[in-house]
């Protein structure tokens, strides 16, 4: 049974109904974590793939797909989202687990989706109007006015089984920020069950589900992004398994007034080619300052919660990172 419940500001009670992991079957009890998205482009949408996590349709039919549970219910709608927490494999900058949960939403997150093609989008971070305007103590939030801004939750211990060593973590400081880097090398086994749950606070509770993926390895890491040319990476495939996705993220305007982001989530087959149309339009919305890009292999899971005001959304990522050196043109 998984059910979620925190206690915010004022004393209010809130709470979310309690259900059990989906099955194979995808069938799940009432009040069970959040399914994910499946809708055409639309504000609020996930940045992640249009393919729930399990279904393989999509994607190249070829090879074998690891039997396994279906557990991840993919990303939290970003209008919804209120948590998130990481457990990352980086070579590079070092493995790390992190994550940090508020009481409602913060609007500058909630990214607007400008355009897709296949299993890329481009978003767009462009902050709402309110009318009239808010008051220093609020944020003007779409489709819901001015509202109070988020406030971090201490949500208790936080524990993460599955890992190379036991992780149990405590809010930090001010911002109630979660996060443990004492790992010699990768914080997971490839294949290994993670899950992580939350106990201590009793108006608290709720768990997620990931996995160990295999270590991204990427042979090549520089690219250019140029008008007129799509833009592709190549990594090394692992063994497929079902819910298992690679991301890419990649930014090209770091000191724009309305900065746009262009994600895809694809299937692990080893490549991934970025439409001409939308490299034309990501490098159309401005360039500025180091490109920021990076790839991951990853899975995400995700349950709803309760925030202040409305309902809301915690997630789980699990990953294998790459940062990318980017050249836009």
């Amino acid at each position: 049974m998984r059910c979620f419940m925190i206690s915010v500001t004022l004393g209010i009670w809130l709470l979310v109904g309690c259900g059990s992991s989906a099955s194979t079957s995808g069938a799940s009890d009432a009040g069970s974590k959040a399914d994910a998205s499946t809708s055409d482009v639309q504000a609020g949408d996930a940045l992640a793939s249009d393919t729930l996590p399990g279904d393989t349709s999509g994607g190249d039919s070829q090879g074998d797909t690891a039997s396994l549970p279906l557990k991840w219910q993919g990303p939290c709608e970003l209008d919804r989202r209120v948590g998130r927490f990481e457990v990352l494999q980086d070579a590079e900058y070092g493995s790390s687990v992190s994550g940090n949960v508020a009481d409602r939403i913060d609007a500058l997150q909630v990214l607007v989706a400008k355009e897709s093609q296949g299993a890329c989008k481009l978003w767009q971070r462009k902050a709402a109007v309110c009318t009239p305007g808010c008051t220093g103590s609020q944020q003007c939030v779409r489709n819901a006015g001015c509202q109070p801004f988020p406030a971090p939750v201490d949500v208790g211990k936080v524990t993460i089984t599955g890992l190379v060593k036991p992780v149990v973590m405590t809010a930090k400081g001010a911002n109630k920020d979660y996060f443990f880097t004492d790992f010699d090398a990768d914080p997971y086994a490839a294949g290994s069950e993670i899950a992580l749950s939350v106990s201590g606070n009793p108006t608290v509770a709720f768990g997620l589900d990931g996995y160990g993926v295999t270590p991204l390895s990427v042979p090549n890491k520089s690219g250019t992004l140029q008008k007129g040319k799509a833009f592709s990476l190549d990594w090394q495939p692992a063994a497929k398994v079902a819910g298992v996705l690679v991301h890419l993220s990649l930014n090209v305007d770091q000191h724009g007034l309305t900065p746009v982001t262009l994600t895809c989530d694809v299937e692990d087959t080893g490549h991934l080619e970025v439409p001409v149309a939308l490299t034309d339009a990501l490098l159309g919305y401005g360039v500025s300052g180091a490109a920021t890009a990076w790839l991951q292999r990853q899975t995400v899971d995700s349950m709803p919660v309760s925030a202040a005001w409305e309902s809301g959304c915690v997630e789980l990522i699990v990953g294998s990172k790459v940062a990318l050196q980017v050249l836009a043109q």
